[in-house]
């Protein structure tokens, strides 16, 4: 199961650190949108997930097809 996360602010993140500290799910599975390009690499390199600057993106992965 593919979880997105559209924006990434400080809660998303917490939640991200649980779920992936936790084993409850494989940075893989997790995608998140950031409106800046500059921040969205930062936040991919910290937690090693793929981040995207468009909410599209993470709805099409994310959503039940």
């Amino acid at each position: 199961m593919k979880i997105g996360f559209i924006g990434f602010g400080n809660m998303a993140q917490a939640i991200a650190t649980g779920l992936i500290e936790s084993q409850l799910t494989d940075p893989a599975d997790l995608i998140f949108s950031n409106r800046t390009e500059s921040k969205r690499t930062v936040l991919e390199t910290q937690f090693n997930i793929k981040g995207t600057l468009h909410n599209q993106e993470v709805w099409d992965q994310a959503s039940p097809s």
